[in-house]
């Protein structure tokens, strides 16, 4: 009898944790509480890490353009910033025209080291004298060096925190006081999966990416601490994605199908790439029919989508004050559910996924994101 019992309460609970947040949560809400009818539509998003055409930050403009929205590119490389203006103004106005009736500009674009807080406060200072008042942020700048903890300089160390971590503080001690006074706004929070699983080669992306999972949750804390209901969050952790970021890591064909992240050093080259085993390769391809690698596009998209959802979640102090995407959504379930096998276990299907070897034949590139 108990264990006729246990076979049936124990799949319902797992059930009912697993569609809570998405399904049941918001119909009960519904049942109490008006929801939000907040529209993307002359928005202003500013994005950081945004000039590269191949980036996850680029396509995010593009996807957020197409909503109406009017988008404010931050990045380190003033001529990748300009060439991601001129392309962007080009496929909104003859593809992609957007409803906006704004007299501000659609596209604006500011040089800025992210991790430098006196540069973000003066870029910062810049829009508001502008009447460019963002009311989302998308926090994706982000580098990777691809070397292991014993190579790691104290300036490789410092680089990666810098950008993948610190400017997240920097942006949002910026624009945070604007949304919660104004009880609206989204920040977006660019993380990864490897913020959730670690590998060789990457102790200080993951750790750096790890980060941002905390702080969004200590955020959406504050948030509820504050009563700030209008204010919500988004952390997006990705699987590969094809930017270029990752070049030659984790079976990776040469032309940057790699994970998410930024720019960073050398790698190993291509020499030890050639040095897997035919089980490993074989491991690589079935990795990638399994789970194929994300592209930039798929990536904005679904960030945009969960953007609308976020904004008009039910305005309650019982709601959730943010949402955790993970891309593709059918591995939403492998971070928790890794964690409850035993070490030995969890070190071999992370070593199934690369997280051993994945780096070996990293080349990246030589600019941020």
């Amino acid at each position: 009898m108990v264990v006729v019992m246990l076979a049936f309460v124990l799949p319902t609970i797992f059930l009912v944790l697993l569609f809570w947040d998405s399904l049941i949560c918001p119909c009960i809400l519904a049942l109490v509480y008006p929801q939000s009818n907040k529209s993307l539509n002359q928005r202003v998003v500013l994005i950081t890490g945004a000039g590269r055409p191949q980036g996850i930050g680029y396509n995010l403009a593009l996807a957020f353009l197409q909503q109406g929205c009017l988008v404010v590119l931050w990045d380190i490389n003033a001529k990748d910033l300009k060439q991601a203006q001129t392309t962007l103004s080009l496929a909104t106005q003859h593809n992609h025209p957007t409803t906006t009736t704004s007299t501000l500009p659609r596209i604006t674009i500011q040089t800025v080291d992210v991790s430098d807080a006196t540069e973000v406060r003066t870029a910062a200072g810049v829009l508001r004298a502008k009447g460019l008042l963002p009311s989302i942020l998308v926090n994706n700048a982000g580098i990777v060096r691809g070397k292991s903890l014993t190579q790691l300089t104290p300036h490789d160390l410092h680089s990666t925190f810098n950008v993948n971590a610190i400017a997240h503080f920097h942006t949002l001690s910026a624009f945070l006081p604007q949304f919660m006074s104004t009880n609206d706004g989204l920040v977006i929070t660019m993380s990864s999966m490897m913020g959730m699983m670690g590998g060789a080669g990457l102790a200080d992306y993951c750790a750096s990416k790890w980060s941002l999972i905390g702080m969004d949750e200590s955020l959406r804390m504050e948030l509820r601490r504050n009563g700030s209901t209008g204010v919500r969050t988004l952390v997006v952790c990705p699987y590969m994605v094809k930017t270029g970021m990752f070049r030659g890591a984790f079976g990776d064909d040469g032309d940057g199908n790699g994970g998410n992240g930024g720019s960073g050093g050398t790698g190993n080259d291509t020499q030890k790439k050639t040095t897997l085993s035919w089980v490993r390769r074989a491991v690589n391809g079935l990795r990638d029919a399994l789970v194929p690698k994300l592209s930039p596009k798929q990536v904005a998209d679904a960030v945009v989508v969960a953007s609308g959802q976020s904004l008009n979640t039910h305005n309650c102090t019982c709601g959730a004050r943010g949402k955790q995407l993970i891309l593709p959504t059918r591995l939403s379930l492998v971070p928790p559910l890794l964690r409850l096998l035993p070490m030995g276990l969890q070190e071999w299907v992370l070593d199934l996924g690369g997280g051993s070897m994945g780096m070996d034949g990293f080349t990246g590139h030589s600019k941020r994101t």
